[in-house]
């Protein structure tokens, strides 16, 4: 069928056994001759009464009963759409409602202008409902993409630039903003921000929908502007110190800081996976201890768990109170508490730490340089001194590069070589003594 002669036409489903008062997705139906018949269901939502107040080609009824203003002016948007759509879909040799309905999201297809702000958040959206679990990314994930997309949305609502669209967003523009996220967030997070802005860039630029990434102009600056601060090297605690910071009293703006450091330091997870464990993953094993078994998020795409053996002290911070999962500050927040409760706990042990502007080694008290690495570094250092391995915690997965050399233990024996490494005497069923480590 030749374009010039193409008049596709939209109807609106009607047909419904809901009553008045109840709503529905409004369905239509648009058909391009004989030969092309699309159905799609849009996201605009209505009461069936006011659906009855629709002819089959979207026209009002009548004029002393009309529908909202609002309604009539979705319905009349998405029919434009739909138009346009059929125009590409009859151009494409689209058959079915499927492909169709997939057209309809390729907003150079239907003339839908957008913002880049709209762009990006149903760019989070795409990507954190992916049915496929291998590109789906995960819920810490989406946190970054969803903290990014505010520290924009700030950004470009501050300067009067919240309508720009994504293809007239200058490179100019982006190291304003990267300057912008220097004043609000840590180094680190700039460059993690800034990573997200550019894989979703990236993401458009090979789909065509922009020219060029802005990333790829002014690489100079920008690379400057998100370089990651280079990490201090990953001090830990001693035993020593892990017990006095138990066994301090401490202020009360900084209990739930000591309750977090702890549990994370027992556990010796990462701090995002401590935000998400819960008490069902607390499991009671049947030699008569505690241990948690849960999915890391750094690799949740990956079949491995870990299973960590809960030392006493855990155990009697869970039943005297404490409960899981455990609600986290932002990262720049805990690690300045972190910060606050080693120094009220008297961690004054100097360590050297790099000065890179001096480019020279200084001596710094040890709790003005930590951050909450410092609990997975303290719980791996503790364990690897009684050579129980990384492995043997249950932090890594075997055969991972982090490994260098691994034993085959049971639950039951990684638990009693644990409470060896924090000092602590384990309890187990009456039964199960003789298979002592």
């Amino acid at each position: 069928m030749n374009n010039n002669e193409l008049k596709p036409t939209v109807t609106l489903a009607t047909r419904t056994n809901k009553t008045d008062n109840q709503e529905v997705k409004l369905r239509f139906r648009v058909r391009c001759g004989r030969s092309y018949q699309y159905y799609y269901k849009s996201g605009i939502v209505c009461s069936v009464g006011n659906l009855k107040r629709f002819n089959p080609d979207c026209s009002v009824k009548g004029r002393t009963i009309v529908p909202p203003a609002q309604l009539q002016n979705d319905i009349s948007e998405v029919v434009a759409k739909l138009k346009r759509a059929a125009f590409a879909a009859v151009e494409r040799g689209i058959t079915s409602s499927d492909e169709f309905t997939a057209l309809m999201k390729d907003k150079a297809v239907t003339g839908e202008k957008s913002t880049l702000l709209q762009d990006f958040a149903d760019y989070i959206h795409e990507r954190s409902t992916n049915d496929d679990e291998m590109q789906r990314i995960t819920d810490a994930t989406v946190t970054c993409y969803k903290s990014t997309f505010k520290q924009l949305q700030a950004f470009l609502v501050g300067r009067g630039l919240d309508n720009v669209s994504i293809q007239d967003f200058t490179p100019q523009m982006l190291i304003d903003f990267l300057k912008f996220l220097g004043s609000n967030v840590s180094q680190n997070s700039r460059s993690e921000y800034s990573t997200k802005l550019r894989k979703f860039f990236g993401d458009m630029e090979d789909r065509d929908l922009i020219a060029f990434s802005p990333f790829n102009r002014r690489k100079k600056e920008i690379q400057t502007l998100t370089a990651r601060k280079r990490a201090h090297e990953p001090f830990a605690l001693t035993l020593d110190e892990v017990k006095l910071i138990a066994s301090t009293d401490v202020p009360q703006h900084l209990q739930r800081t000591k309750e977090i450091f702890m549990m994370q330091t027992y556990l010796g997870c990462r701090v995002r996976d401590l935000g998400n464990i819960t008490m069902s993953d607390v499991k009671e094993h049947p030699d008569g201890f505690k241990y948690i078994r849960y999915i890391p998020q750094k690799t949740a795409k990956s079949d491995f768990k870990v299973e960590t053996p809960l030392v006493p002290s855990a155990v009697a911070m869970l039943d005297g109170g404490v409960s899981l999962p455990m609600r986290l500050p932002a990262t720049k927040v805990i690690n300045d508490q972190i910060k606050a409760l080693l120094h009220h706990c008297g961690i004054n042990r100097t360590v050297e730490v790099r000065d890179k502007a001096a480019q020279r080694l200084t001596d710094s008290p040890l709790w003005y340089v930590v951050t909450s690495k410092i609990c997975r570094r303290t719980a791996e250092s503790l364990l690897t001194a009684y050579q129980v391995n990384m492995f043997t915690s249950g932090l890594h997965a075997v055969g991972s590069d982090a490994i260098k050399s691994y034993v085959d233990m049971s639950l039951t024996q990684r638990y009693r070589l644990m409470c060896l490494a924090y000092g602590e005497t384990p309890t187990y069923n009456e039964t199960d003594k003789d298979n002592n480590v």
